[in-house]
């Protein structure tokens, strides 16, 4: 509840006030409701720092609950690491990518997702590494 002192304005007709004191009489919260908001739709979003050294963050989004893989690639399609292989919840997930031990260049990550009710995703980025 606010309460609001003042006059009125005296270079108007109008009759609203200007105010010269406000006071808050209630501070409590009457409640928050925590609400489960999921993805409508698979997506992997393109890495952050890009370019980046060493590490960089990579995320992506799941609709519902879905078995995931995330592996990198060298430009020639070698299989470099997999860094994620398990079933994951509905909402928005990220994965660190530490890249100390690979040289610069251009890499590719991909992901590989299905879901519980057999829908699969597939998508790949490319990503810079600079040493």
């Amino acid at each position: 509840k606010l309460r609001v002192t003042g006059s009125k304005n005296p270079y108007s007709s109008d009759s609203w006030v200007v105010p010269d004191r406000v006071e808050i009489l209630s501070t409590s919260v009457t409640g928050i409701k925590q609400s489960n908001i999921f993805p409508v739709s698979y997506y992997l979003f393109q890495n952050y720092p890009n370019p980046f050294n060493p590490n960089t963050l990579i995320s992506y989004q799941l609709p519902a609950s879905s078995q995931v893989t995330i592996k990198i690639y060298d430009v020639l399609g070698r299989k470099l690491k997999t860094l994620v292989d398990e079933k994951q919840g509905p909402g928005k997930h990220n994965i660190n990518f530490n890249a100390e031990k690979y040289s610069s260049g251009v890499y590719l990550y991909t992901i590989n997702a299905v879901g519980d009710n057999g829908k699969i995703f597939n998508s790949v980025k490319k990503m810079i590494l600079i040493k």
